[in-house]
């Protein structure tokens, strides 16, 4: 069951802000000449921000799972024409 507080979450904001801070994490790393440094701390922010993970994978598994009503329309569709 969703938790209160992240019915107000909206899933283009976290993944606007969890993209964002991954390329903060990236560039990171392309700035940091220690690799073991840098991937230390990219770990730990990913660690921290895991359950926002977590919400937006949630989020987007509801919305693919909402059944789009496809509407039949009651018009006659035309076939193919004949003129050549």
């Amino acid at each position: 069951m969703e938790d209160h507080g992240t019915k107000a979450m909206q899933t283009k904001d976290l993944t606007d802000i969890l993209s964002a801070t991954d390329m903060a994490a990236e560039k990171l790393c392309y700035i940091d000449p220690e690799w073991e440094r840098s991937s230390i701390v990219i770990r730990g922010i990913r660690a921290m921000l895991l359950p926002y993970y977590e919400i937006l994978q949630e989020k987007k598994k509801q919305i693919k799972n909402v059944d789009i009503p496809f509407f039949h329309s009651s018009e006659p569709r035309p076939g193919p024409s004949s003129a050549k």
